[in-house]
């Protein structure tokens, strides 16, 4: 389940052409990073955050991107920004 809503968040991404979706393999990183840990995985809902960075580096490799307006999404981070 949780592989299937990482696919189509990537899909949406691609889809809305605001965001590129290298985004995601971004998040699993800076996850990867803070340390986050995971129970064992036959006890977890969700895949481990190494499995998860590697499919969506795989699903990556297998879709076309182009990036339609970059100004609408610079223009939503400078907002997501102003809320520290």
């Amino acid at each position: 389940m949780e592989q299937e809503a990482d696919d189509s968040g990537i899909r949406q991404m691609i889809d809305g052409g605001r965001f590129h979706p290298r985004s995601m393999v971004q998040l699993f990183r800076i996850l990867k990073q803070a340390g986050e840990t995971s129970p064992p995985a036959f006890l977890s809902t969700h895949p481990d955050t190494d499995e998860r960075l590697e499919r969506a580096e795989n699903e990556l490799k297998t879709i076309s991107w182009k990036q339609q307006d970059p100004t609408m999404a610079v223009a939503l981070f400078n907002q997501i920004q102003s809320y520290k």
